[in-house]
């Protein structure tokens, strides 16, 4: 899990030195809940400004384990600003998701013994978002998006501080 969780983040590192030179871009990190499995998580977040209201983000979450159930997944969404104040943005977002599911049951039988199992899928994003500008190159924000993802579909809100350059 260790190597996945560091391989995410060296391929938004990537991203994030790929496009670097192109426009302003922000990084940073987020705490999350998926209502799915009443899991709590971390993540990671790359955006990139294409525009002045448009920008896109790249970002990778891991949800501990609850109930035998942990997951992550990796998002590709895209954000439409708009201004509220001189300090607000709101903005819809849509996007792609890859998500993988792990659960581990332990059993004690005649033997004691775990039972691994793990499901892959890809869904959908849409949802809505806030941000603050705390100062010049600092954004707090608040996400709430769905994704629809095959018996998997979940609620997930976050709470991120990005540092933008």
């Amino acid at each position: 899990m260790k190597k996945t969780i560091i391989s995410m983040l060296i391929a938004l590192c990537a991203a994030a030195t790929a496009f670097a030179q192109e426009g302003k871009m922000a990084v940073g990190a987020q705490l999350s809940y998926a209502s799915c499995n009443e899991n709590l998580g971390i993540g990671a977040k790359v955006q990139y400004y294409i525009s002045d209201p448009v920008c896109l983000e790249a970002s990778a979450n891991y949800f501990f384990k609850n109930d035998c159930v942990s997951a992550w997944d990796i998002n590709l969404n895209g954000h439409y600003l708009i201004r509220l104040g001189s300090a607000f943005h709101f903005y819809p977002l849509a996007g792609i998701t890859f998500s993988r599911w792990n659960a581990e049951v332990d059993y004690a039988g005649p033997v004691w013994h775990t039972v691994k199992s793990s499901v892959n899928r890809f869904g959908i994003n849409i949802g809505a978002g806030l941000e603050y500008e705390v100062a010049p190159c600092l954004i707090a924000s608040l996400e709430c998006k769905y994704q629809a993802i095959k018996d998997f579909d979940q609620a997930v809100i976050s709470l991120g501080l990005a540092y933008k350059f």
